[in-house]
């Protein structure tokens, strides 16, 4: 009986088991600007402080590196963009969607485009526009693409719909698993996501720019890698490594 016992939990101490982990990248690897409407059509404001959120005005927001910041073998769980409402104008709703363009930060604020900077008009300067005006044309079955003026710019579906209603808060918004696993995998660009407000909504959050580090925009990331079985004999002990914690069997 003791030996059926032991065969058992020797096969048992051998199977693989998944570590958990949570990664949250900061504002060194992420991109941001708006595209804003109205007078403001050929403008950048990539290098402003604050990203101003409302129908009109719309954040930009990438992550980049998801790979590196991650390391190997990973398969994520969970995946949210958190940002920093420093000013509450008026409550209201805001839609996440994917992005399939390759627009460009900018490095101006409330000015005139520079190289590759996104407007409302353009995601690339003057050179490249979106398929609609303001990132507008969506489609689920859209794919990443550089199509001047063509193809689409942004899914349909929204990945997340989250209610702003007050200042000095933090605001998650959850990011679609299956996108961030294409992130990490390089099955997709890592164009990010677009911000579109409520008909009422106006407010403010902090930008990578934000004088305050910690306030800056943010991603995290929930996922597994497999754990090695690196069971050793040692002393009259099994060492189990599992779990990413070395536990002893007496």
């Amino acid at each position: 009986m003791k030996k059926i016992f032991w065969l058992v939990y020797l096969l048992l101490i051998n199977i693989s088991f998944a570590s958990t982990h949570h990664v949250t990248i900061g504002a060194a690897n992420i991109e941001d600007t708006q595209i804003q409407g109205g007078a403001y059509v050929d403008d950048n404001f990539g290098s402003c402080t604050t990203l101003f959120a409302t129908l009109q005005d719309r954040p930009l927001i990438r992550v980049t590196g998801v790979a590196t910041a991650l390391g190997a073998d990973a398969t994520i769980t969970a995946c949210c963009c958190s940002l920093y409402c420093t000013a509450n104008g008026e409550d209201g709703f805001y839609s996440v969607y994917r992005v399939f363009k390759p627009w460009g930060e900018g490095i101006k604020c409330e000015d005139d485009v520079d190289d590759n900077s996104a407007t409302w008009a353009d995601w690339a300067c003057d050179a490249m526009e979106w398929g609609s005006a303001g990132c507008s044309r969506g489609n689920d079955n859209g794919s990443d693409n550089n199509t001047d003026g063509g193809g689409y710019d942004r899914t349909a579906t929204a990945m997340d719909v989250v209610e702003v209603s007050e200042a000095d808060t933090w605001y998650v918004f959850d990011i679609s698993v299956a996108l961030a696993q294409a992130w990490y995998d390089s099955t997709a660009n890592e164009e990010g996501v677009i911000l579109i407000g409520g008909a009422a909504a106006q407010n403010d959050f902090a930008s990578t720019e934000n004088a305050t580090e910690s306030l800056r925009p943010r991603f995290s990331f929930t996922f597994t890698t497999p754990d090695e079985n690196n069971n050793e004999w040692v002393n009259g002990k099994w060492n189990i490594k599992q779990w990413g914690t070395d536990r002893w069997s007496q």
